[in-house]
This record gives structure tokens, sequence and C-alpha cells, in this order.
């Protein structure tokens, strides 16, 4: 393959280097103030007609919805190529008249124009955004974060650099809008690919370091442009070098795909060509020719949907359509909000260089850099800041938003006062604050509103933009402005353009201070605590749109019970039912709520759990399949420990499914997921087709991982090692790892039997999994560790840690570090509450590409165990994560007596919102059952087909 493949990381990176290049061009919609003058004496305009070519230019990101529609159905560079396009002819044809090379358009012509030039930058962001988020899915924060923060820049660098070269000539300045984007456009099409994103940790990891390069090349950028506007005027020779810098800056990203290229031209031929079956790139040589699978007829006929949305009105932070987000009083206080401060926002930048000019400076481009590069550092902080402590501390992001908008009416005030060195300071807090609000306003609406709607809100949104540029800029200050010029003699003097923007300034102070959205701090408590990683929000289908007869909503007072409990009809034996509902608490900070089934013969004790909180909604999934019919059964929700407590409920549903239903949505999502169509064409040696050829198919190997424990007996044992072979691909040391089984006694450290167990998963591709370095449980440690000290303990499981990780670096695809740690805490008792943390972030650093996993019994089992619930289990994982951790999977004992499928299934949905490895570790059914018994509940847990073999 090719150093520059197509789908190479060196082609990706260089794809990426030149979206940030469309985007530190892409902010030319900013720059109006840079020649708005010219076009004001050219065309003879009053102010008010001035500011209201500056509204057309806006209207064309009201029309980024069509440029969003078309995302979906174009490739990327036929949207990147209409932009250009776009961008090329409005911005040329105002080059054409401020050059004087054809005599001043008609007004509405110029609008128009305005218009094409506006709405060219949202076909380019959008083309920019699509493609390079699907390349890099799992860094898709500094993705926007960079590409939003060069846009950012984009205006300082055309200010400055046009300034540098040009001396401030606004016709060759319109000539850079014009040309400049159409040719970097021409080039982000030749290399701009949808490419398949990192597939190994090892890629990832470059991929966040190349990311943390780029981020400090704009700081360095956004610093450069920064000294060279505070440092007055300067020669014309250093303006040259300084735009030859800049430009060699803003070309250094073009090194990451160059070393990635001449890095896989120099690897090595003997680079070692087997590595971990997981870590291997799987996809199909023939990816991009295979059909989607066809799906029998009657499998598509007769599945039906597991999902379900109950017609009612949705709670914060969960998905809404746009009526539904119009109807809410937070969607309006964001919009309001959006629109007094980007609107002014805009105003500001958009009339600077009037402002400017009327309050007594002759240079005014200083302000327009200014606003520009504190935008800048105003959208790349606040994202950090915002995300931090929405993951620290569960503090809101509409705080942010609420304090930028009082900071900005505060920096409108300091420019109406006009005190010496004030428009230096409100274009420096005017520019902060917009930033803010541009970065923070988008992933705010995302966690009020949700994301399958988001496209259409969020470009709602977007049309305050042109609206309040219109309402701010073109009806605020240019009729103010002439209103006042035509009762003067002389018209639009200094002083009384002085006196028209401090009332400006003063309005738009004001229009910050109405818009203040302080209110949604409150009202997104909810979303905090939805949205907070203690608590990840479970986002597929809730809730059916018409609730079945036999569930009544109703709260039963017949037995004196002060909690609710729903009476369900007509229960059929064998079917799975699937139940969910909201839950609330008032009286306590929070509490276990376990949903239980009443029926008339027999109760099922815990059919779903979830941790409610005071104050927010949280989600309770669970389900059931019965053994025997039932006429009348309640199901209850209560606290697990028998308390009093206050709960309330919303939307609740429970849908039956027949165990045929079942069966086919499980096969439609085999074809779906683990099958693919294949053609094959059969020639002979001379290329002709042969007819009525014979094929057989034979399969060699699995991708799906379907493994069993080994033991020591494998070893020599030809038989076992046979019936081990047909049937696995996947293995697991029974008891060979663990500490006991290598150090029975201190210092007499074996690894002979392991050894020799690892070369014959060697020898037949196996893929294994290490289990375990340590074991919670102070019954299945060594028992000579029980008794020692804390620092010689410690000092032995630091010496176990090494040994271990370092003598099988890369040999286990997967590592249990620490058995079982919401039943035990042996070592977190011994070595203090962060010897776990320490343990994983020792085995990460000795073996980076090993996936180390929390493993845990009673998760998916059952829901009776109040230790191991899944909330429980979720929420050590991220206490975990956030005390550092490197944390990839999530195992699963499986330790099953009567499998509960619906409950299983519950349990995994909540369990996918950490987007981590799921796997079943240890899945075997109670010896307490028959061999034919333990078949049939093996087939329950979906493994469809077993058969027991002596």
């Amino acid at each position: 393959m090719g150093m520059l493949s197509p789908t190479s990381p060196p082609a990706k990176w260089l794809g990426f280097v030149t979206a940030v290049w469309v985007q530190a061009i892409s902010g030319n919609n900013y720059t109006f103030s840079n020649y708005s003058d010219a076009l004001k004496s050219l065309m003879a305009l009053t102010q008010l007609q001035l500011n209201n070519l500056s509204v057309a230019k806006d209207v064309g990101k009201a029309f980024g919805l069509l440029a969003g529609i078309a995302s979906d159905r174009l490739p990327s560079p036929v949207i990147l190529l209409i932009g250009s396009i776009e961008g090329f002819v409005g911005y040329g044809v105002q080059w054409l008249v401020v050059s004087r090379r054809i005599q001043p358009l008609p007004y509405w012509a110029m609008c128009i124009f305005m218009c094409m030039g506006g709405n060219s930058t949202t076909w380019m962001n959008t083309a920019i955004l699509v493609t390079c988020i699907r390349n890099f899915r799992k860094n898709r924060g500094p993705v926007s974060g960079i590409l939003k923060g060069y846009v950012g820049l984009s205006t300082a660098i055309f200010t400055d650099i046009c300034s540098a070269l040009f001396a401030d000539d606004p016709a060759k300045f319109l000539v850079m809008l014009a040309v400049i984007p159409f040719v970097v456009c021409l080039t982000a099409i030749i290399f701009l690919r949808e490419i398949p994103p990192s597939s190994t940790a090892t890629e990832e990891n470059d991929d966040t370091k190349y990311f943390g390069i780029i981020n400090v090349l704009a700081v360095v950028i956004a610093l450069y442009l920064l000294a060279f506007d505070v440092t007055g005027a300067h020669g014309r020779l250093f303006s040259q070098v300084f735009a030859a810098v800049l430009l060699v800056i803003l070309a250094s990203p073009i090194s990451i795909p160059i070393y990635l290229a001449l890095k896989n031209l120099i690897r090595p031929c003997s680079e070692p060509k087997t590595m971990d079956i997981e870590r291997n790139v799987t996809e199909s040589l023939l990816a991009k020719e295979v059909k989607e699978p066809v799906v029998e007829a009657e499998v598509e006929k007769n599945v039906e949907v597991m999902e379900f949305v109950e017609k009612r009105r949705p709670v914060l932070g969960e998905e809404h359509t746009i009526i539904e987000a119009l109807k809410t009083l937070d969607f309006w206080i964001l919009f309001v909000s959006f629109l007094c401060g980007v609107g002014t926002g805009l105003t500001v930048m958009n009339n600077m260089g009037q402002m400017g000019l009327a309050l007594g400076y002759t240079d005014v481009s200083i302000f327009v850099s200014f606003t520009s590069i504190w935008g800048f550092f105003g959208r790349i902080l606040s994202g950090w800041v915002s995300e931090y402590f929405i993951k620290r501390a569960g503090t809101p992001r509409p705080i942010w938003n609420a304090a930028s908008q009082i900071l900005m009416a505060v920096g409108y005030t300091i420019m109406a006062i006009a005190m010496p060195g004030s428009l230096y300071v409100g274009s420096i807090v005017v520019g902060i604050c917009y930033g803010v609000r541009i970065a923070v306003s988008v992933p705010t609406a995302s966690e009020l509103f949700g994301l399958k709607y988001y496209g259409l809100i969020y470009n709602i949104l977007i049309l305050n933009l042109p609206l309040g540029s219109f309402l701010f800029s073109g009806l605020l200050a240019g009729f103010l402005y002439d209103s006042e010029a035509s009762r003067t003699a002389g018209g639009g003097n200094t002083c009384l353009g002085a006196h028209c923007y401090r009332l400006v300034f003063v309005v738009m102070a004001i229009a910050c201070i109405i818009g203040f959205d302080g209110p949604l701090y409150d009202s997104s408590a909810y979303t905090q605590c939805k949205l907070h990683p203690e608590e990840p929000l479970y986002n597929g289908g809730i809730l059916k749109d018409q609730v079945p007869n036999f569930l009544q909503s109703i709260l039963d007072n017949g037995d004196q019970v002060s909690y609710p409990t729903f009476l369900l009809q007509n229960l059929t034996e064998g079917n799975r039912y699937c139940f969910s509902v909201w839950i609330k608490i008032k009286n306590a900070d929070s509490a276990l709520v376990r949903a239980s089934l009443v029926m008339e013969e027999t109760n099922l004790s815990c059919i779903g759990t979830v941790i409610a909180k005071q104050g927010c909604w949280s989600f309770l999934k669970g389900g059931f399949v019965l053994t025997s019919s039932s006429r009348l059964s309640k199901l209850n929700l209560q606290d697990s420990a028998g308390r009093d407590y206050n709960i309330e409920i919303a939307s609740a549903s429970l849908q039956p499914f027949t165990k045929e239903q079942w069966g086919l949505n499980q096969q439609t999502k085999i074809y779906k997921e683990r099958k693919r169509a294949v053609i094959i064409h059969v020639s002979d040696r001379n290329g002709a087709k042969l007819q009525g050829a014979e094929i057989t198919v034979e399969q060699v190997s699995k991708d799906f991982p379907f493994g069993s424990a080994i033991a020591k007996t494998i070893i020599g044992n030809s038989h076992y090692q046979k019936w081990f072979t047909e049937r696995f691909n996947a293995a697991v040391f029974e008891n060979e790892l663990k500490w006991d089984a290598t150090e029975p006694k201190p210092g007499q450290v074996n690894y002979t039997i392991p050894d020799q167990m690892l070369e014959f998963v060697r020898a037949n591709q196996i893929i294994t999994r290490g289990h375990n370095i340590f074991w919670e449980n102070p019954k299945s440690s060594p028992q000579w560790i029980l008794n020692l000290s804390s620092p010689d303990l410690q000092s032995a499981v630091t010496y176990r840690i090494e040994s271990r990780m370092s003598r099988y670096k890369e040999e286990f695809i997967h590592w249990d570090v620490s058995n079982e740690m919401l039943h035990f805490d042996f070592y977190e008792q011994r070595l203090g509450p962060n010897a776990t943390l320490l343990f994983f972030e020792k085995a990460h650093q000795i073996d980076p590409l090993a996936t180390l996993f929390m493993n845990e019994y009673n998760v998916v089992e059952t829901c009776d165990d109040v230790n191991s619930t899944v909330d429980t289990y979720i929420s050590r994982m991220i206490e975990l994560k956030k005390g550092g951790v490197t944390m990839d999977g999530i195992g699963h004992q499986g330790h099953f007596n009567v499998p509960n499928p619906p409950l299983m299934r519950a349990i995994l949905d909540k369990l996918a919102t950490l987007g981590l490895l799921i796997w079943l570790t240890e899945v075997d059914v109670s010896k307490q059952f028959s061999k034919a018994s333990q078949v049939r509940e093996y087939n329950r847990i979906g493994l469809d087909n077993f058969r027991y073999t002596s």
C-alpha cells in the first residue's frame, strides 16, 4: 500500500490540514468593516443603506439549511466546490465595484452578491465539519474546537495580511476574499475525503497528540497576530516579514501528514506481521462493493420494532422535534439570549470601522483584529472550560452563557462611556463573549433538546445571526445614525456619529441584560443530572405510541402502599416483556429504586433498578419472562431497602414480544451487523465466465469471539486441544494466572504452566484474555499476603503487577486488572482509596495495547444484588475514569440461574451508553439444572443452537 493511499493515516491528516486551511479563510463574512467605508463612498450610501448591505451579507447564513440538506446527498468535494464558486462570484463582483472596473451596481443587485458571499461560508463549513468529524469520530471535541477556533482567527488573518501587504487597500482586500478561499477550497477538494476512522489504540493516541500540536499552533497564531496588532504602525519590510512568517505558521500543520508519510515509507520490512486478532483492521477488501444484506421478506414483515416513543411532551434532555422544542420556554430563553448575544456582537463586528472613525480613531483595523483574536480565545477556552466543569462538578453549560451575557453588557457600557482606551477594552470583551456564545450555545441546545433533530434546531438558532444583524445593525445603528444626521446640516459629522454610537452601545447593553439566560441554569438542573457523567443518558427509544390496554397507569391505594403500582392484566406465559419508566424522588438525595412483579402464584423480586436522584429524572429500564400466565399482576416501584420515599414517575411503558418476534428481531440484527452479501464470479484461466460451476464454501475462521476457559490439563492433551480448537477462537486461563497459582509462597514466582498454555494458544492463533492480576476478595487471594503490613503489601502488589505485565506484554488482548471490586475492597482497605487507580495506571503504562477491564458478577444475571446494579457499575467505571484510569472494557461474568433476556437487554443497553467494549467473560448456567435444562437456558441467554457434548 502506498504511503499516500486514499485510506492511509497520511491521507486522512492531509485532508484535515486542508480543512484547517479552509476554516482559516472562511471568516471572510466577518470582514465587512474593512471595506464598508469604500462601498459607502462609491455608491453614495446612507448609513442605514450600508448597514442593510451588511444585513444582506448575514442573511446568506439563513440559507445554510440548504448546505445541511445537501450534505446528506452530495459528496464533500461537491459541497466545497459550490461554496468556493459562490464566494468567488459574490466577493469578485464586490471587488469589481470597489476597484472601479465596473460602474456601481444597483443597490438590490449588490444585496444579492453580498448574500452570495455570506452564504458561501455555510457550504464550506458544512463540508469541512461533517467530513472531519466522521474521519475522527472518537475525537469530535478536538476537531470541532480546532476548526471553530481557526474560523475565529480568520478575520484577523485576512485583515493583518492585507494591512501588511497592501496598506489596507479595500480593493486588494476584496481580491483576497474572492481568490484565496477559492484556491484553498480547490486544494481541499483534492485531498479531503471520508476515510475510515482510527482502528487501534495506538492510532487514537497518535491522533490525540497531533490534535494537541495543531491546537498549540492555533494559539501561537493568535498570539502572533495579537503582538502585531498591539505594537502599532510598522514599516513595509517589517510588515512583509510578518506576513511571510504568518503564512509559514499557517502552512506548518502540513508537517504532520509529511511525517506520517515518511514514517510509513521507511518502516522496516521486517516489522512483525502478526498481531492480536482484535487489533487488526477487519474490514472486508470488498467493503465498497458489497450491497446491504437482503433479509428475508418474512423477517422484515414480521419483526416489530423493539424501541418505541410515547406521544407525550418530552422533558429536557430527551429528543425533541422542532415543534416540541418551540413549545418550551427554555428554547425561547436560549433563542432570545443567543439573539441578544450574537446579534449585538455581530453589529460591533460589522460596524467597527464606522464606530472607530466616529469615536475619533484614524486606524480602525486593530479593533477588527481584536474582536477576531479574542473571539478565538473565547471559543477555544469556553468549550474546554465548560466541558471540564460539567464532567468534574456537573456545572450546567448555561452558566457560562449567562456570565458572558452580563460581561458583554459591561463591555458595551465601557464603550458607551467613550473614555480613552474604552474601544480597545470593549472590543476585547465583546470578542471574548461573542466566542463564548458561539461555542457554548451549540452543545447547550443539544443537551436540552437532544441530537435526533438537532440539525434543524441548530439552524433555527443560527437564524439569529441575520436576524440580529437586521435588528441591531440594520435598524438600530443605521436608523439612529441617519435620523440624527438628517437633523444636522452637514450630516454625519464625527461628533454626531460618536453620540449616535454611544446610544447604540447603551441600547445593546440593555438588550444583553434583557437576554440574560440565567433561568436556563435552573431549568437545566434536570439536564445536569441527566447528562452528568455519573449518570449516562440512555437515549434510545423509550416509550410506545399507545399504551396497551393491559397497562393502567394508576396508583394502587387498596393495599395502603405509598409507592407507585401498575396493574397488569393478562400476561402470557413465554412472552418477553420490556418495561421502562422515568423516576424522580423528592425527600432524599438518592435512592436505589427497584421494580418488582407480584402475581397470583409467584413473585419476581427484581425486574429492573435505577439509582434515582432528587431534582432530576432517571431512566429505569427492565423486563421479565413468565413461566406461567397471569390474569392480574402488580408492578411495584419502591426503594430497595423499603424506605418510604416520595417517588414520582413519568412516561411508563410495557411492551410484549412473543418468542417468535424476539427471535426474528435477533435474526434481523444478525443479518445487519454480522453478515454481508458476497458475489462470487467464477472464470477460467482466460477470464471466461464458467456457467454451472459448483462452489463449495467452508468457514475456516470466525471473527466473532466465542471462547471458553481452559485449564492446565490441556497441556499435552491432544483430545482436549482438538475439542477446544474445533469450537472456540478465544480463551481465558481458568486459574493458572491468578496470584495464588503463580506465587503460592512469598518470592516463589513460577510462570511455567501459564507459559506452556500460552504456547498452545499462540500456535492455534487463539485470542486470549488475562484473568486476573488482582482479586479483591481476600478469600481468593494468596493467604500469605493477608497479614502483611501496608508497606510490605504495597511492595508485593507492585512487584506482582510489574512482573506479570512485563512478562506478558502484548500477549493478552484483555486484562482483568482488579476482579470483583463492587463486592470486595481488600486492597483499598489496606492500601488506601486510590489503590485500584494505581493498579490500572501501572497496567496501562506497562502494556498500553491491552484493553483493561472491570470484571464483575451479578450485573446482567440479576438485579437483586444491590452491590452490583447497572447504575452502581456505571458509577464505579466513571469514578475510575475521572481518577485517570484508562478503562476500555466492560466485563460481566454471567453466572446464571434462570436467565432473564429482557432484563439482560435493558442492562446492556444502558451500559452501551459508555461506548466501551462489552464482554460476557465467564458464562455458565447453574449446575442445579440437568444437562438438557442447561442447554435450554444457554439458548435463552442467546447462545442459539447450543449443544451439549461430553
